[in-house]
């Protein structure tokens, strides 16, 4: 057993590495590097790894203890995972734009879920054993239902594998920065086992759901109970295949209803705090682009801007200008993404449309009609925003059984023209 030399003025710990053999069951070897960390107080906190091979063991015991000793061992002891998740979240908002507020809204909400389970454990001692732990209770009851009880509260429900795997993703990024600061040894996530995210089931709307949607919110529009100009936003969504956020984000000098064009470079999210947030910029560098909009939508566009002066009139100094909001609340204030898509369901269910993403699924329905259409891929891409081709064809290009079955009798008809 040989000891790791301390560094300079660190007296209150010892680091002591050893291998150890030992055999399987079966009668095969293996070797287990253990580092041993000895506090102050004299407690032993220990930990092991196995290797087929005695120099990979003692090479990797060495290594462990001598990172053990320049780091401080008294960090990893000292906090829990959940304070060193925080500070590692901290870290990201001091890069200011390099990381977008929807980006460490999503950390911050996987960072719940996973301290939920192992928040109160010591950084060193969390093992991938935790963290495998952490995911099966996170999926059979980590989430909570969405209508809540008579006092407010809201019952346990299970969480989805994509979402579980997005929070095993964000502790895998957060632990591997902790191991390049020196904190822990090795990232515990790595040797974790997520769930596999099951497909999307999201779906594309018919034609018929369509018309039905689009006659739901003509008639809520026509009733007066509803947003002013929902049917606006919808014909917007439904013609352009726009983002919640791009649509959210729109203003008024950035449509040209003379040429018929819409300039996407603006969006609007949901801060950390869950306020909205606009953002001067498109999601992606592809995100900023110019639609071109039919006839009918800009005709509704102009209908919806004289309701909109009338407005700014009726409010004079104390309404918004700057900017000037498409969709804004009252007074022109920033719209409330959650609240839109609530809207948005409502028109779906008076619509009886079911299985269909209250925001998403009227940018999901229009890509998949222009590939159906014979639209080439690249004009889709472009459309959308998407980065690359590849993700407008994993995402929106489904088969359906008119086409495969027309499919397969062209394949027939050629086999009986070979014959």
């Amino acid at each position: 057993m040989n000891a790791a030399a301390p560094p300079p003025g660190s007296e209150r710990t010892k680091v002591m590495s050893s291998v150890r053999k030992g055999r399987y069951p079966n009668g095969k070897a293996f070797f287990q590097a253990v580092w041993t960390v000895i506090g102050k107080d004299g407690e032993r906190r220990q930990q092991t790894k196995v290797f087929a091979k005695l120099g990979e063991a003692k090479s990797y015991a060495g290594r462990m203890a001598d990172e053990v000793e320049k780091r401080g061992v008294s960090d990893p002891h000292r906090h829990t995972v959940r304070e060193y998740l925080n500070r590692w979240l901290a870290a990201l908002r001091q890069k200011g734009e390099e990381y977008s507020p929807t980006t460490l809204s999503g950390y911050r909400r996987c960072i719940d879920l996973i301290c939920s389970e192992v928040g109160h454990i010591t950084l060193a001692k969390l093992t991938a054993y935790h963290l495998d732990q952490a995911y099966g209770a996170l999926l059979k009851s980590g989430g909570k239902s969405r209508k809540p009880n008579s006092d407010g509260s809201r019952n346990p429900c299970p969480l989805s594998a994509r979402t579980v795997h997005h929070a095993h993703r964000c502790i895998h990024t957060a632990l591997e920065q902790a191991r390049k600061w020196k904190l822990i040894g090795e990232n515990p996530a790595r040797d974790a086992t997520p769930p596999s995210p099951t497909p999307s089931s999201a779906r594309a709307m018919t034609d018929d759901e369509i018309s039905r949607v689009w006659q739901a919110a003509i008639k809520a529009q026509a009733g007066g109970k509803a947003y002013p100009g929902i049917d606006c936003v919808v014909l917007l969504l439904m013609l352009t295949g726009l983002r919640r956020s791009e649509v959210l984000g729109l203003c008024w000098d950035a449509i040209d209803l003379d040429a018929g064009k819409i300039t996407v470079r603006r969006t609007l999210i949901v801060g950390e705090d869950g306020s909205p947030v606009l953002r001067e910029k498109a999601k992606t560098a592809r995100s900023l682009r110019t639609v071109s909009i039919p006839t009918v939508l800009a005709e509704r566009l102009r209908a919806h801007w004289a309701f909109t002066a009338e407005q700014i009139l009726a409010w004079g100094a104390d309404y918004c200008r700057a900017p000037m909001l498409v969709f804004p609340e009252a007074g022109g204030g920033m719209p409330n993404p959650g609240t839109w898509t609530i809207r948005l369901r409502q028109i779906m269910r008076q619509a009886r449309v079911k299985g269909v993403q209250p925001a998403h699924g009227y940018r999901h329905s229009a890509a998949t009609a222009l590939i159906a259409a014979g639209t080439d891929i690249k004009t889709v891409q472009t459309l959308l925003g998407h980065s690359t081709p590849a993700i407008t064809m994993t995402l929106y290009v489904h088969s359906e059984e008119a086409r495969d079955k027309a499919a397969g009798d062209a394949l027939a008809a050629r086999l009986e023209r070979l014959s």
